[in-house]
């Protein structure tokens, strides 16, 4: 699977992937989903909004997200365990946090670091090679 890399927003561009997310509880799912890979986010960030929009149930575990721009204060977000779809690959038990205040889907290191993946900057492409 290869994806390309979105438009610059602000600063360098990042590359791009169609995800689907599975609520491992209920089965309820979203339609496909843009998400930014983010190879220094320690976790995937979700808006609060499509996952309420599409009936997903939060888990108890809450944490702290602390973004780049350090004048901000950590916001507590709330944790939902998922399937994670990616073309016909399929992650189960994936961690997910909903944000309030975070307005795209950032594919941290907890999903990246359980795929194989090429990372071409140049070419401006990211390929998908296997899950583990």
């Amino acid at each position: 699977m290869v994806f390309r890399f979105g438009p610059n927003s602000g600063g360098e561009p990042s590359p791009i992937v169609i995800i689907k997310l599975i609520d491992e509880i209920t089965q309820v799912s979203t339609s496909n989903l843009s998400a930014f890979v983010d190879t220094g986010a320690d976790g995937t960030i979700v808006p609060l909004h499509i996952l309420q929009k599409a009936g997903f149930r939060p888990n108890r575990q809450r944490r702290h997200f602390y973004t780049a721009q350090t004048e901000q204060p950590p916001e507590v977000v709330v944790g939902y365990s998922v399937l994670l779809q990616i073309d016909s690959f399929q992650l189960r038990d994936v961690d997910i946090y909903a944000s309030r205040t975070v307005n795209e889907i950032i594919l941290g290191r907890d999903v990246l670091n359980r795929i194989i993946f090429t990372y071409n900057g140049p070419q401006r492409l990211l390929e998908i090679i296997d899950f583990e």
